[in-house]
C-alpha cells in the first residue's frame, strides 16, 4: 500500500513538472490498485488532458465517475468531458445522476441539453443520427422546461434558441438569442445566430442597432463584422462596410475559407467605392483558392467591365446563370454557342435581364451570320418592338419564369453565397442547336474595345410609326429642343438611389429657356406629369395615352422624336441610346455600361457621367445644363419640322 501510494505521489509529482509521459507510466502501473481506483483515474485524466489526448481523457473521467456515482461534481464532469469529445451518449447517463441529484443546478441541466441536442445542432458530425435535423418532441418540451425554469441561465437559453431555430420556431429563437446577447462575457453563438436571422430577413437597421449597442463586446468576433458589414454595405456605406471587412480579415488569418470568403466580400465593396484595381486583386486571391466561387465571378466580371477589360470580363459572363436570382436561366442540354458557324444551324437566344437590356443587346443580333436561323425569345411587351426591327428574326414570348427555391437560410461563413433560389424558365423544346443568354452575346462579337468601333448602330422605326407622336400638339413648336426626361428607376435600393432625382430636383433644367420636355419614366402617370407641369408652370409634357411601362414599340417611337435625352442609368436611357438620341447618361462609378470610359460604348451618342463615391447626382446637376445648353441647337432626325 505504501509503495503504491509513494508511486501515486511521483507520478502527482511529475505531471506538475510536466512529464506527462512519466507520470502516465506511474499510472498505468496503478490500473489494478483497488484501493487507489479512483484517485488512479482521476489523475490519468489530466495526464491525457495535459497531453491533449482528451477522448482518453474522458474515458477514464468515466471510470472514475461509475466507481463513484455519489459525487454528483463528479458526474458533472466526467458527463461534460464526454461530450467535448463528441460521444454524447455515454454522457447522458451521468448528467442525468447530475440534474436527479441537483435538480437547481442549471450547469448540469445545460450539459444534459447540450448532449440531447447534439444530433439536431451537429446533424453533420460523424456519429450522427439525424441528418434531417428531425426535433424530437421530447427534446422540445424540455427546452421550454427549462427556459422556464432557467431564465436567467442565457448560455442556456442560446442553447435553447438554437433547438427552437432547429425546429422552425423562428420567432421562438430569435426571442431567445436576443435574450442572451445581454450575458457577459458574450456568448458567441447567441450573437451569431441574432445576426444571421436578421440579415435573412434583410433588417439591416435593426443589425447597426445592434452594433451600437454591442459592438464593443464583438469588437473581437470576426463573424459578427463580417455580418454588420454585410448591412452597412446593403444599406449603401461602402466606406465603413469596408473598415468592418478589413477587421474581420485581420481575425481571421487562420481561417483560409472564411477568409476567401471575406476577400471576396472586400473585394466587391471595393468594386461598389469605385477601386477596381483593389476589387480585383481580392476576387482574384480569393478565387485562387476557390475557382468555382460563383459570386466571386461574377463581381470579377463586373469589375473587369469597368476597367474596360471586355475580354477578361467575359472569361466570367455565365457564372451569374449559375447563382443570380435576379435574373432567370434555362437548365438546357443543348451548349452555349462559342462561336461555332451558324450555316444550316438554329440559335436560341433569350432574354436573360431587364427590358433595358434587351434594347441594349439586341441591336447586337444583326451582326450575326444570315445564314443560320436565329430565334429570339423576349419579354411580351417587347415583342411589338422587336418584330418591327428585326423582322426577318423568329421572336417568341420568353416562357412563364418560375422561383426554385435552394437553402433559403444564409450561411454566415458564406454570406456571399446563393442562397434566395435561381430563378428559372419552364422548360422548354430544344428545337435548336445552340443557345445564348443575350447579354452574353458581347462575349463573341465584341472580344475587346476595339471591335465597338463602326459596328455600333441604333435601331430606326418605319416612319409610319414615328409620326403620329410627331404630330403631337405638344411636339409642334419647331424653335424648342425637345428633351426626352426620366429621373428614377423601379430598382431604386440603398446601393443605386443617390443616382436618382425626383421631379422637384429638376426644376432647374426644366426652366431652362428653349427646352421641351417630355416624360419618358415609365413609373410616372400621365396625370402626375399634367399635374406637376402645371402647379409649376414648366413644360413636361407626357405623350397622350402612351402606356411608358407596357408599350414598349410606342415609348420606343416617342423617344426616337427627341432631340435629346437626359435620364440615370435605367431602362429609359437604354430606350434613347438604342434608338440613337443624343443621351446624357448618369451612372454610379461601379455600373459597368460605359466600360470605364466617359461614353457608353453600346450606343452610337450616349455620353456617360460616372458618379464617383461620395457625391449624389444632384451634385451634378450643373453640368448636365451645361450640356444641354452646348448641345441646345441639336436636332434629332425626326424632330419636328
Amino acid at each position: 500500500m505504501n509503495n503504491a501510494i509513494s508511486l501515486l505521489k511521483k507520478a502527482q509529482a511529475d505531471l506538475q513538472k510536466g512529464n506527462a509521459v512519466r507520470a502516465e507510466k506511474h499510472c498505468r502501473k496503478l490500473l489494478k490498485d483497488k484501493t487507489l481506483y479512483l484517485q488512479v483515474r482521476l489523475l490519468l485524466a489530466k495526464v491525457m488532458t495535459q497531453q491533449n489526448r482528451l477522448k482518453d481523457a474522458a474515458l477514464f473521467m468515466a471510470e472514475a465517475a461509475n466507481h463513484d456515482t455519489s459525487q454528483t461534481q463528479l458526474q458533472m464532469a466526467a458527463g461534460e468531458m464526454l461530450n467535448r469529445v463528441g460521444m454524447f451518449e455515454d454522457a447522458q447517463p451521468f448528467l442525468e445522476r447530475a440534474v436527479t441529484a441537483q435538480p437547481t443546478n442549471s450547469n448540469a441541466w445545460f450539459a444534459l441539453l447540450s448532449g440531447m441536442a447534439s444530433d439536431i445542432l451537429n446533424p453533420t458530425r460523424p456519429n450522427s443520427k439525424d441528418k434531417h435535423h428531425t426535433v424530437p418532441a421530447d427534446l422540445v418540451q424540455l427546452a421550454q422546461k427549462l427556459q422556464n425554469n432557467f431564465p436567467e441561465a442565457l448560455k442556456m437559453i442560446a442553447l435553447i434558441g438554437e433547438i427552437y431555430l432547429a425546429n422552425g420556431q423562428v420567432d421562438a429563437a430569435e426571442n431567445c438569442f436576443h435574450q442572451a446577447l445581454s450575458a457577459r462575457p458574450y456568448i458567441p453563438a447567441a450573437h451569431h445566430n441574432w445576426l444571421k436571422l436578421h440579415l435573412e430577413a434583410l433588417d439591416h437597421e435593426a443589425i447597426l442597432a445592434y452594433d451600437s449597442e454591442h459592438g464593443e463586446v464583438v469588437a473581437q468576433d470576426a463573424l459578427c463584422q463580417r455580418t454588420i458589414a454585410a448591412s452597412l454595405e446593403n444599406l449603401g456605406f461602402f466606406d465603413k462596410a469596408l473598415e468592418r471587412l478589413n477587421i474581420a480579415i485581420g481575425l481571421c488569418t487562420n481561417n483560409a475559407p472564411r477568409t476567401n470568403e471575406y476577400l471576396a466580400a472586400r473585394g466587391r465593396v471595393h468594386f461598389y467605392l469605385g477601386k477596381f484595381n483593389e476589387a480585383l486583386e481580392d476576387l482574384s486571391k480569393s478565387l485562387k483558392a476557390k475557382p468555382d466561387f460563383l459570386d466571386a465571378r461574377h463581381n470579377r466580371c463586373l469589375t473587369n467591365k469597368c476597367l474596360g477589360n471586355i475580354g477578361a470580363a467575359a472569361q466570367d459572363e455565365f457564372a451569374r446563370l449559375k447563382m443570380d436570382n435576379k435574373h432567370a436561366t434555362f437548365d438546357f442540354e443543348k451548349p452555349i454557342w462559342n462561336g461555332e458557324p451558324l450555316t444550316g444551324k438554329r440559335l436560341f437566344i433569350w432574354s436573360d435581364m431587364g427590358v433595358g437590356d434587351t434594347f441594349k443587346y439586341t441591336p447586337l443580333i444583326r451582326e450575326l451570320s444570315k445564314d443560320g436561323h436565329i430565334i429570339l425569345a423576349a419579354q411580351p411587351k417587347t415583342l411589338a418592338f422587336l418584330k418591327t426591327v428585326l423582322p426577318e428574326i423568329e421572336m417568341r414570348d420568353i416562357p412563364k419564369q418560375k422561383l426554385t427555391m435552394a437553402n433559403n437560410r444564409i450561411n454566415l461563413h458564406n454570406i456571399n453565397a446563393n442562397t434566395t433560389g435561381i430563378a428559372t424558365f419552364d422548360p422548354i423544346e430544344e428545337d435548336f442547336d445552340y443557345h445564348m443568354p443575350l447579354a452574353g452575346l458581347y462575349t463573341i462579337l465584341r472580344p475587346d474595345m476595339a471591335s465597338f468601333k463602326h459596328l455600333t448602330r441604333a435601331f430606326s422605326l418605319p416612319e409610319a410609326i414615328i409620326e403620329p407622336y410627331r404630330q403631337l400638339d405638344c411636339m409642334k413648336n419647331p424653335q424648342t429642343t425637345k428633351v426626352g426626361l426620366a429621373w428614377s428607376s423601379k430598382s431604386k435600393n440603398p446601393m443605386v438611389e443617390r443616382n436618382y432625382l425626383t421631379l422637384e430636383d429638376l426644376l432647374p433644367i426644366l426652366r431652362m429657356p428653349g427646352f421641351e420636355f417630355y416624360n419618358l419614366q415609365y413609373s410616372a402617370e400621365e396625370d402626375e406629369i399634367k399635374a406637376f407641369s402645371k402647379k409649376h408652370s414648366v413644360p413636361l409634357h407626357h405623350a397622350p395615352g402612351l402606356d411608358l411601362m407596357d408599350d414598349m414599340l410606342g415609348t420606343a417611337a416617342f423617344t426616337s422624336c427627341m432631340d435629346l435625352f437626359i435620364s440615370p442609368a435605367n431602362t429609359c436611357c437604354d430606350i434613347a441610346g438604342t434608338m440613337g438620341v443624343k443621351s446624357h447618361r448618369t451612372d454610379l462609378i461601379h455600373l459597368p455600361e460605359s466600360l470605364g470610359k466617359d461614353y457608353v460604348p453600346w450606343y452610337e451618342d450616349q455620353k456617360c457621367l460616372r458618379i464617383p463615391w461620395g457625391r449624389t447626382v444632384l451634385d451634378y446637376l450643373p453640368q448636365m445644363q451645361d450640356w444641354l445648353m452646348v448641345n441646345k441647337d441639336h436636332r434629332g432626325k425626326h424632330h419636328s419640322l
